[in-house]
């Protein structure tokens, strides 16, 4: 096996905390609405609210670049979410006083409040099993359909499926309705999904929930820390160890009972981390042409199965590089360059290994 280092591992000094410092944002870009078409009487043609979710580098004069999406409620919103994001300015990260190249994310937020408002006036659609605030026209009849069929003994995943297709063109979307979606998702993949739909469904209502206005979001005290713990599961249970690290920090915060929980199993991952035991976990490159995950471990191994891999970036808290993707080479990160993604990039649905070690 090839070894393509990086960068020379043994002279690498490992960064402390006070080496390092953030990136800080300092001004930020309002994103343009897509496509502003107006009607004869002067409104917005399909008014929906929406969320991007990017993660992308800041350069040593704090300007970001490599923007890539991770999320988006509606791909109309990613272009201009790009956009806006190029625009943003930080003053830039610093590892011993120096400014360098690092990784940061964040979500651009398109809160058309026209529809907002006319969701909160004008939605009179009642759900049976839920609350109904600022739901648009048409969408709890879908909703209430579909959470009748998945209550069935033997629910018709084709049925369901086809009532969330017919929820998802619906006008005038707002950040609650879109969470109510994003829980449809969700009960879909738990019903009928594999893990990785779940995880992914999982995130993706926690993210849009996120944005709701406290009041009403629908994942709230024990629903919420339910979902949380239901992440970190399926997160360890898939090799997830990376995603399930971050996670946990993040939600031990407002949810301490998951240190009863899952304390013990974080404890051993971070101790895999640092040792020399070889992680292995699936991969696929999705319809963007590329898929990302964080690092546990500072040196790497991809294995394809099927498809083509072209290229390799790594986005880093102290640095950034991009790699010629070479198979069965093994790749090592410095440990100053700190904690890493990893995007891979090459044709859709290339399923590979990754090995950490």
């Amino acid at each position: 096996m090839a070894v393509a280092t990086i960068c020379l591992l043994a002279t690498a000094r490992i960064a402390t905390a006070s080496d390092f410092e953030s990136a800080k944002l300092i001004d930020v870009a309002e994103p343009d609405y897509p496509s502003q078409r107006k009607s004869e009487s002067g409104g917005v043609i399909s008014a929906d609210s929406g969320l991007v979710q990017l993660r992308f580098m800041v350069d040593k004069q704090g300007s970001p670049h490599e923007i890539m999406v991770i999320r988006s409620s509606m791909p109309k919103f990613e272009e201009e979410a790009i956009k806006a994001v190029a625009k943003y300015r930080y003053q830039p990260a610093t590892k011993e006083g120096i400014g360098v190249d690092s990784q940061m994310s964040t979500s651009v937020a398109f809160d058309f409040s026209a529809a907002d408002l006319r969701n909160a006036r004008g939605g009179k659609g009642t759900l049976s099993y839920k609350t109904t605030r600022n739901l648009p026209d048409g969408y709890s009849t879908f909703y209430d359909q579909f959470t009748d069929e998945l209550q069935k003994n033997a629910p018709d995943e084709s049925t369901a499926r086809n009532l969330i297709d017919r929820i998802e063109p619906v006008k005038h979307q707002s950040f609650y309705s879109l969470a109510y979606l994003s829980l449809a998702r969700y009960r879909l993949a738990e019903t009928f999904g594999d893990f990785g739909d779940q995880i992914d469904a999982i995130e993706e209502l926690l993210w849009i929930d996120n944005h709701v206005k406290p009041k009403y979001q629908i994942l709230q005290g024990d629903k919420k820390h339910a979902i949380q713990a239901s992440m970190l599961k399926l997160q360890i249970e898939s090799g997830m160890y990376a995603e399930a690290v971050g996670h946990y920090a993040g939600f031990i915060k407002n949810n301490r009972e998951l240190e009863k929980i899952f304390g013990d199993t974080i404890q051993q991952i971070n101790q895999l981390a640092i040792d020399d035991r070889l992680v292995q976990r699936p991969i696929e490159i999705n319809h963007r042409e590329y898929t990302q995950l964080p690092l546990l471990k500072r040196s790497f191994t991809i294995k394809p199965k099927n498809g083509q891999i072209n290229l390799l970036k790594l986005r880093c808290n102290t640095r950034f590089e991009q790699l010629e993707f070479q198979p069965d080479s093994q790749y090592g990160i410095p440990a100053s360059w700190g904690a890493c993604n990893l995007q891979i990039m090459g044709e859709a649905g290339t399923q590979a290994d990754l090995y950490q070690q």
